[in-house]
Formats: C-alpha cells, structure tokens, sequence
C-alpha cells in the first residue's frame, strides 16, 4: 500500500515561477488528465534526446517551466499562468477525500510528488520507461484485448509478461513472486482478478527503489568480495573488467557496446566509490546481482587471475581444470536433460497452489542456468561447479513435487485404502 508522504516545504513548481496567479480558477480534472498524460510523453521524448546528446536530465518542475509550456506557448506570461493552473489542479484533485471521485486519483497523487521532488530522478525515468510499456503493450495487443479490458485494467495472466519487460535484469524467481504479490494486492483491493494501471505504476515504482537499495549494497559486497580492497589504487581497466561480470548473462553484443560508452567516475573519488558508482550506474540493464561463490580466498584469487584483476598468486591451472571439466558435463546435459524438465515442470496442469510452486522452481532453474552460462564464459571455474550441483539438486526438488502433485491427482480410493491397510498391519 502506497503512503502519502507529507512535505514541510513549498511546491518546488511554485519556487520556479515568477508571477503570481494563484486566483486563476480551477481547471476541469480532464483538462489537468490531458495535461499531465502530455507531459509524461514529452518528458520521456526528451529525456531520449538527451541521452543521445549526453546532456543531462531535467527534473521534472524544470522541465515543465522551461521546456515543456515554452514549447507550447513561447510566452512568459502563458507559461506562469498555466504553472499555476496545473498547481492548483493537482493541489485539488491529489486531496484524499477525491480518492473515491477522481478516476485517475493515484496518477496525479504521483505526479504531483513528481513535482514536489519527493521522487529522485531515476525514479522518474523508471516511472516513464514502465508507462511507456504500458502502452506499447496496449498497442500491440489491441485487436484482440488480450492484456486490457479496457484502458486502465491490466489482466492477472499477463503480469509475468509485464514484468519480464519491465524487470529483464532481475531474476525469474523474483519476477514471479513479484506477480504472485501483485495479484494477491490487487484482490486485497479490487476483490477482482486484474489491476488498476495507475496502482500497477504506483506499486512497481516502489518496487524499484528497493530492488535500488538492495543492488547498492550488493555493489559495494562484492568490491570486497573481489578483493579489490587490497590494491592501493584500482585501475579503469579493473572496474571494467569487474563491472562487465555483472552484465555476463546479457546478450554478449548489447554488453560490449553497453562497456564502450561506459563513462567512469572521476578519479579524485575513492577506488570503493569509483567501483560502487560505475556498478551502480548498470542498475538500468541489470536489477539484481548475486554474489559468485567461490571456495576460499585461494579459489578468489584463481578466478581474479582468469578475468587479469589479480596480479598474482593463486593456481590458474586448477581452475582451468574444473572449468573444462563442468562445462563438457553441462553440455552434455543441458539440452538432452535439463531443457525437457523445465518444459515437463513449466507446462504442467494441477491446481493453483501446486502450479505455482513448480513455476517457482522452474523460475530457480532458468536463474541459475543464466548463472552458469555466465560463470563459464568468464571461467570462474569453482563458481560454475557450485552452480552445477545446485542446479541438479533444484531438478530433483522439482521431479519430486511434481511426482507427488501427480500422485494427489490421480490415486484413487482403493489404492489409499491399500496403503492405509498396509500401514496399519505394520503396527
């Protein structure tokens, strides 16, 4: 559940405009809807232009006082006026008591914290990117109303879709408990099996700011897990090499070009805040790490040894030897096993609580098969030996509640009775 955050200070809009016309009557709630829809596409729209410029970003207060009404109007006097105007819309209209009359309520709540600063800047670029979406998905499917009933309904079995758009760089298994949460807030809410766009806005928005956290502090984990600590300096050549494993089960062409245009912090910050700056700024393609494992400090050292971080020590031939000998296993099995498992487990039909959690299962074995994939081409050779076993060990996991999810099904009467009989002859 949202919480409305409550400020101390003027509207940042307000601090920015010049003339005073705070006694403008109140526009209509369509016009200040229509409004707010057009600035969020051109805000988006102009945010693309800078990227492509390497110019910076403009909050959004800025962006609607200088860019926005200028390039719709191109008079000062029109520009604090219509200022005003959407001032006073989302003042009124973000009150709680409209809850219950305003339709779009929770879009002009966010919009005007957008405004407020209550939100950072990236939080504003997610918002645009997960809206924009949104509405590609809309378009696509249009024709044939598969994913919206009508504009602001979003159905429950096209969430998963959703979210592997939204969130590609996180993990399967959290993108499905992700659904599964949304969908049990959407009945908690609406008593129905969909979501309200805007609350779908509202809830992956913060959502993403603890996926943010958490990626922070997996950053600066794994600084001290690659032992970085230990140099007196850290070179751009090291922050890259150890930047490009968190991207190493992304698509290996988007990666390279993603590492050329790579722009490092300046060099008069710390190696830890270098380091932890440039991961960070990777959060775009990539939501959430997890750690490689390795079986010692020795074993960190033969892999740095691999990826050219360390400069020494270590046996490089001994990792070499373990990841010649998992990956010749893990091809031999991938296609032939593992695949017709996955397929067997994500296509099975029993009930919602057993689906589920062989989806969940499914959703582990797909992470840790990107895992692998990625600990292999970087030769990190005990990593890719961990991966190995626990993928075989969540097989077994899920063959077992799938035979037992069968057995539920399709034993019948007599057959329990046998059993029962058999126990209680044992006794």
């Amino acid at each position: 559940m949202w919480k409305k955050k409550w400020r101390m200070t003027p509207s940042r809009l307000l601090q920015i405009v010049q003339g005073e016309y705070s006694n403008r009557p109140l526009r209509t709630f369509r016009w200040l809807i229509n409004v707010i829809d057009d600035i969020f596409d051109c805000k988006n729209k102009s945010d693309e232009s800078c990227i492509r410029e390497h110019r910076e970003l403009l909050p959004l207060p800025e962006f609607v006082y200088h860019e926005y009404i200028p390039m719709k109007f191109g008079v000062k006097q029109l520009v604090d006026q219509m200022c005003w105007d959407i001032h006073n819309g989302v003042q009124h209209y973000a009150k709680p008591e409209m809850e219950q009359e305003v339709p779009n309520y929770m879009e002009i709540v966010t919009f005007k914290e957008f405004l407020d600063d209550d939100w950072v800047l990236d939080d504003l670029c997610f918002y645009l990117l997960v809206k924009l979406t949104l509405l590609k998905a809309r378009q696509v499917v249009l024709a044939s109303k598969l994913l919206f009933e009508e504009e602001i309904w979003i159905l429950f079995n096209h969430i998963p879709l959703l979210l592997e758009s939204i969130f590609d760089g996180a993990c399967n298994e959290y993108r499905h408990g992700l659904a599964l949460r949304l969908q049990a807030l959407a009945l908690y809410e609406y008593k129905t099996p969909k979501l309200h766009r805007d609350m779908f806005l509202r809830w992956l928005l913060d959502e993403s700011q603890q996926l943010s956290q958490q990626f922070d502090h997996s950053c600066k984990l794994l600084y001290f897990h690659f032992q970085l600590s230990n140099f007196d300096t850290v070179t751009d050549q090291q922050i890259r090499q150890a930047s490009q494993w968190l991207l190493s089960d992304r698509p290996l062409e988007s990666v390279q070009a993603l590492m050329q245009d790579l722009a490092l912090p300046s060099t008069e910050l710390t190696p830890f805040d270098r380091f932890v700056d440039t991961c960070k700024s990777l959060f775009k393609w990539k939501q959430q790490i997890k750690l490689p494992k390795f079986q010692s400090s020795e074993g960190i050292k033969e892999n740095l040894c691999v990826l050219g971080i360390w400069g020494g020590g270590g046996n490089p031939k001994k990792n070499i030897v373990i990841v010649d000998l998992v990956s010749s296993r893990w091809e031999t099995i991938k296609d032939r096993v593992i695949r017709p498992i996955i397929e067997l487990l994500a296509n099975s039909h029993f009930d919602d609580s057993d689906r589920f959690e062989l989806q969940r299962m499914v959703s582990q074995i797909q992470d840790y098969t990107h895992s692998i994939t990625a600990a292999l081409s970087l030769r990190h050779g005990w990593h890719a030996f961990l991966l190995y076993t626990e993928i075989l060990s969540a097989i077994l996991n899920g063959l077992e509640s799938f035979d037992q999810a069968y057995l539920k099904y399709n034993v019948t009467r007599q057959e329990i009775e046998t059993y029962l009989l058999s126990l209680e002859e044992k006794l």
